[in-house]
């Protein structure tokens, strides 16, 4: 019985002090780990699974540092015409518009990716979001990254990597 509990006792704090490490390690040190969804594939980390709290969205990966809401307009349930036509970099000034932030986010590129970045105060705490487009065949694809604004710096490099690992089936 005592050995029982020591084992037991051992046990708990064993995996008390991985889940503390696990707190503590930056998420881009996790080993990569890809998601699918309806044809899409991007590659995070393992440090992020994905939420069920995800309603109005198509997807929403969360860890502790940060997040990433995916949102999946088709192009034949759009209510704008010729949506289907745009570019990439089209839909990103769209979306540009109609983000409701002083000042309003500008267009950005690198020559393979149009990129958003913004800062937005709620209720005492700041966030900065990087949001970039993609668009398959069928789709305008929204990423929106965040996380608190002080970690922003740190992870906006590591954003910007995991965005170069969309792809689409076809």
């Amino acid at each position: 019985m005592k050995k029982t509990l020591r084992s037991l006792l051992c046990a708990i704090l064993i995996a008390a002090a991985v889940l503390l490490f696990a707190s503590c390690f930056p998420i881009y040190k996790a080993d990569p780990k890809t998601f699918s969804l309806e044809g899409m594939q991007i590659t995070l980390t393992e440090a992020f699974q994905k939420s069920n709290d995800d309603e109005g969205l198509a997807a929403f990966y969360v860890s502790a540092d940060a997040a990433l809401a995916v949102q999946r307009e088709k192009f034949k349930e759009s209510e704008f015409v010729g949506i289907a036509d745009l570019t990439e970099e089209d839909y990103a000034e769209l979306i540009a518009l109609s983000v409701d932030v002083s000042p309003r986010p500008t267009v950005s590129s690198d020559g393979s990716l149009f990129v958003l970045e913004y800062a937005v105060d709620d209720a005492g705490q700041s966030y900065s979001y990087f949001l970039f487009i993609r668009k398959s065949a069928d789709s305008f694809w929204t990423f929106e990254f965040f996380c608190f604004s002080e970690n922003y710096t740190e992870l906006r490099p590591y954003f910007h990597k995991w965005a170069k690992t969309v792809f689409f089936d076809s």
